[in-house]
């Protein structure tokens, strides 16, 4: 007997996933409240301006204004004026990022391609911002684009994604940084430093010349990377700061650890299943070696001393879900100590848990480098190293991949249920 498997090529299942998205983007667009959420408000008025073919920029707004110019020429275009119709364009373009991700996970092979993809649409720290006028989820989609070309040895390509991502949002400079990192390691620079290092020739002229060349042979493919480097710089100082707009809130640098202890907090809660998981591995690292203890123990130290709130957008509030949970932990000593044991578990598990290439793990400096110096504390800045980790990592069995992701559609449908109703937002 003859059978044809459908559901097993590639190309069925981006139907199913083109499918789910104009799903979930009808559903989603028809039961989300017609008035602005959050920040909606500022970006709604931009889009606005550029609806009607105004230059004017909004004040408010810290970050270039590529979305916003996209999503108004988009919205002429099609002649749409309703915030509903303004948000069905935009969560258009949001759902590329899904694709790209299947797409990323096709590449590569891992088991469960198509859950893993799904679990990044229901992540909850990513789903609220598929439906609002936010620029998190393009940028992000535009930084898995240049991954995709880095992967492919196409650097150029790559750095021409990474500048568009640049007009997005100003931080993604980091992850370009990352992309260059990893561009290095497919150029075997990392491995070739390790041989250098572990070599024991003597320090003559000519092997110094032979080491440079060596080393250069693997830098020079991956030198086009010093543009968005290069522009970011200029930049920098033509605009005397990071920010566009909004500069006086807006400011970078200083060194914020809270930001670190905060993003492990939310990942031990949102990645729960994955964490039970990684119990077994967890215990016997914590058994079998007295480092894991130091550093754990230096780190409470650390989160102790350092839970400051500082920036002026973190106020006390009952409608964002983040500073409603930074000031209880702020004003309720023992439920602050409580915390950091899923901070612990958070921190822990991300050790045990192995990434599928070694130039993979530059994710955790860079994404220290990105987040230390930001006095605000925003989940938003989270969305980048989380679905870079969801994409990098090796998956569980399918058992977990499956908990986790029903455990993500459940806290995101709770999510869901306060956007609707103007309850609360993250």
């Amino acid at each position: 007997m003859i059978s044809i498997r459908f559901h097993h090529q590639p190309h069925f299942k981006l139907g199913v996933l083109i499918a789910a998205g104009i799903t979930f983007v009808a559903l989603m667009n028809w039961i989300m409240p017609y008035e602005v959420i959050a920040d909606e408000a500022f970006h709604l008025a931009q889009i606005a301006i550029f609806f009607g073919n105004d230059s004017y920029y909004i004040p408010q707004l810290a970050m270039p204004r590529l979305y916003h110019w996209i999503i108004g020429g988009t919205s002429q275009l099609f002649m749409v004026d309703s915030i509903s119709g303004v948000r069905l364009i935009s969560a258009t373009y949001c759902y590329l990022l899904v694709i790209l991700a299947w797409y990323y996970l096709e590449r590569h092979k891992p088991a469960f391609p198509f859950i893993q993809a799904l679990q990044l649409l229901t992540a909850p720290l990513l789903w609220p911002f598929f439906w609002v006028l936010y620029t998190d989820i393009p940028s992000l989609a535009c930084i898995i684009l240049g991954f995709l070309f880095v992967n492919k040895r196409q650097y150029r390509l790559a750095v021409l994604v990474s500048v568009m991502s640049l007009l997005f949002r100003q931080h993604n400079i980091f992850w370009v940084l990352l992309m260059w990192c990893i561009a290095l390691g497919q150029e075997s620079l990392w491995s070739r430093l390790a041989v250098i290092l572990t070599e024991k020739n003597g320090g003559d002229s000519t092997t110094a010349f032979r080491t440079l060349d060596f080393l250069w042979r693997s830098i020079k493919p991956t030198a086009v990377f010093l543009v968005p480097v290069f522009l970011f710089i200029t930049f920098l100082i033509w605009n005397q700061g990071i920010a566009l707009g909004d500069k006086e809130n807006q400011r970078f640098g200083g060194i914020y650890p809270l930001q670190v202890f905060f993003f492990l907090l939310i990942f031990a809660v949102m990645a729960l299943p994955l964490h039970l998981a990684n119990l077994s591995k967890i215990c016997n690292l914590l058994l079998k070696s007295l480092w894991p203890w130091v550093i754990l123990i230096t780190l409470f130290l650390l989160y102790m001393t350092t839970f400051k709130i500082v920036h002026p957008h973190n106020f006390p509030s009952d409608y964002f879900l983040r500073n409603a949970l930074l000031y209880y932990l702020q004003d309720h000593f023992r439920y602050k100590v409580l915390a950091f044991g899923l901070i612990a578990l958070s921190m822990t598990s991300l050790i045990v848990t192995s990434l599928r290439f070694s130039s993979g793990y530059w994710l955790y400096p860079i994404t220290l480098l990105a987040l230390l110096p930001t006095s605000l504390i925003e989940q938003r800045y989270y969305m980048v190293p989380f679905c870079l980790f969801m994409l990098w990592r090796y998956p569980q069995k399918k058992c977990v991949e499956v908990a986790l992701l029903v455990w993500f559609a459940a806290i995101s449908a709770a999510l869901t249920w306060g956007m609707v109703n103007m309850r609360f937002f993250l």
